[in-house]
């Protein structure tokens, strides 16, 4: 997230600036970070620490580009 200007420090700020660019991965990311959150006070079901990886690797995917490039392969077949 440093490499693509983003603060690291605060999640709420991290937060917003987010949602000023990937508006609709913000609330999978909030969703992730909640159960980031229930797991390290033990919590956490298998299930929902799935569902946050999923998020997680989602917002990752989008922020190095990998969405775009696999929609490139993909025009590049067509």
């Amino acid at each position: 997230m440093i490499a693509r200007g983003f603060p690291v420090a605060d999640f709420e700020q991290r937060s917003a600036d987010l949602s000023v660019i990937y508006p609709n991965l913000v609330p999978g990311y909030r969703d992730a970070q909640a159960i980031l959150i229930k797991k390290r006070d033990g919590g956490a079901s298998t299930e929902e620490r799935r569902q946050a990886m999923v998020n997680f690797r989602t917002l990752f995917d989008e922020l190095v580009g990998i969405a775009h490039q696999k929609e490139s392969s993909m025009e590049a077949v067509k």
